[in-house]
């Protein structure tokens, strides 16, 4: 399906009770997660999926922006035959009636538009006489030629109403968000090519308007954009009536009833700006901040001017907060992932506090091994060239591994004698790297044919925590055939 036929059907998934098979399919995508990572260090918890339903039962979104959907605040204005329609629909009520009456009425903001002393007039003075009137927004959108986010905003020529954002400059434009700041809506990036992307979506997704060119500051372009793209995103699904850093914002709900490659654009345009390539330690990252009171516990946190405190250093009760309030942007990107067929796990990174006393938490989104990964990239993928050629390079430096049947049945036989086997022995069984023998367990579990759990092991003076394998009932079954 192509963009322009998404276009062409812009009620694909209003039907009536699409917020209800969105959140049944976030539900179950939570549930597989729930399962597959129990045994994870930092596993999906039913917490965090309690969250996000209180939040889509607030605040789902929509894809399609109607005129009655935007502020109070932004002013219309209307072709002639859209004034025409009005004033015929008001002169039938201002029969017999004095001025002084009328104006009580209707306020003196919509004569004065009709009589051409202002160019515009203010959604909350049509949202209070609009009944009066015997019309709807619905049959005034046809005839909207301009909008404003306020009435000292510059004047947008706006190209149709509704504002469709299930199209591919609405999935630029929601996927842009993680680099966007709300309060003057402005888009922060190194990248010249992500700015010229996601100005050019601007333009085509609202109308034309006046703005100014990129500016370089501190190393860091930016676009100052209209701030109706704020209030077109928050109708959509985002909060953006505060900071962005404290909003905590997921992927809006009906995103997940989106056709696929639509939300592959706007997963790819997420990892082009918070996303990275780690050529070393083989792995994909997106990172995000989330803003927590931890009280009496901000003593024991480090500034930002400081050496970040890791996770792993926090005190007990600042961890049990922290790992239930990660980021919703992160824990939306796995479900979706999830949904396309792509593991990746989250993990709490760092802790610090910045000039203002607001404690911060980093967490990050994985996507390792070279199954996955692959996967991201025909799926996902990067737009922006560089980072594409450093997925490739990423790519390219995993060896490919030539399984052999014989180590199995060798595994196999070292546990029977043994009654289990750890990563680092079966290493030493087969004569391969550790990497290569946890694959070759990974196999084994996957068939069903072992288990693995965690437990003390002794070694020299030490016992430290790791994974031993077990057979399994069905593995039993080969033993006993063997």
């Amino acid at each position: 399906m192509t963009y322009e036929l998404i276009e062409n059907n812009e009620n694909m998934i209003l039907n009536k009770d699409w917020i209800g098979k969105t959140l049944k399919k976030v539900i179950e995508l939570g549930k597989d997660l729930i399962r597959n990572t129990k045994n994870h260090k930092y596993h999906f918890r039913r917490s965090w999926l309690y969250d996000l339903l209180e939040y889509y039962s607030q605040r789902p979104g929509k894809p399609l922006i109607h005129l009655e959907d935007l502020p109070d605040k932004v002013c219309i204005s209307f072709t002639e035959e859209g004034k025409k329609e009005i004033s015929r629909k008001l002169y039938k009520i201002i029969v017999n009636r004095n001025k002084r009456e009328l104006m009580r009425i209707f306020g003196s903001g919509l004569f004065y538009y009709l009589s051409g002393r202002t160019k515009s007039v203010s959604i909350a003075h049509l949202r209070k006489i609009i009944e009066r009137l015997e019309l709807s927004f619905n049959d005034l959108e046809k005839y909207v030629v301009t909008l404003k986010p306020s009435s000292n905003s510059k004047i947008i020529k706006i190209n149709k109403m509704p504002i469709n954002m299930l199209s591919k400059d609405g999935a630029i434009i929601l996927g842009s968000f993680p680099d966007i700041g709300v309060h003057r809506y402005v888009l922060s990036c190194k990248d010249v090519e992500l700015i010229d992307e996601f100005r050019k979506a601007s333009h085509n997704l609202l109308g034309n308007f006046k703005d100014h060119q990129p500016q370089l500051n501190n190393g860091m372009t930016r676009y100052y954009a209209t701030n109706l793209l704020r209030d077109v995103c928050n109708t959509a699904g985002y909060d953006t009536d505060i900071k962005q850093v404290i909003t905590n914002n997921p992927l809006p709900l009906w995103v997940f009833s989106s056709p696929a490659h639509f939300l592959s654009l706007c997963l790819r345009k997420m990892w082009d700006t918070d996303g990275t390539i780690g050529k070393k330690d083989k792995k994909l990252k997106f990172s995000q901040t989330v803003v927590t009171d931890f009280g009496l516990f901000t003593n024991s946190i480090k500034s930002s001017g400081e050496r970040d405190t890791s996770f792993r250093d926090l005190h007990r009760e600042i961890k049990i907060i922290l790992l239930d309030n990660p980021p919703r942007l992160i824990v939306t990107m796995q479900l979706a992932l999830k949904m396309m067929g792509i593991e990746s796990r989250i993990y709490p990174e760092r802790a610090y506090i910045t000039k203002d006393k607001i404690c911060h938490c980093e967490w990050s989104l994985r996507i390792t091994s070279y199954k996955n990964i692959q996967n991201f990239t025909k799926k996902v993928g990067f737009g922006l060239g560089r980072k594409k050629r450093n997925l490739e390079i990423l790519l390219k430096s995993y060896k490919r591994i030539q399984t052999k049947k014989k180590h199995y049945f060798t595994l196999l036989k070292e546990i029977r004698r043994r009654g289990f086997i750890t990563n680092r022995k079966a290493a030493k069984v087969l004569t391969l790297s550790q990497a290569s023998a946890y694959l070759y367990l990974t196999k084994l579990r996957n068939e069903g044919f072992i288990s693995f759990e965690r437990k003390k092991l002794k070694r020299g003076k030490y016992l430290p925590s790791g994974y031993v394998y077990k057979p399994t009932e069905e593995g039993e079954k080969v033993f006993r055939v063997m």
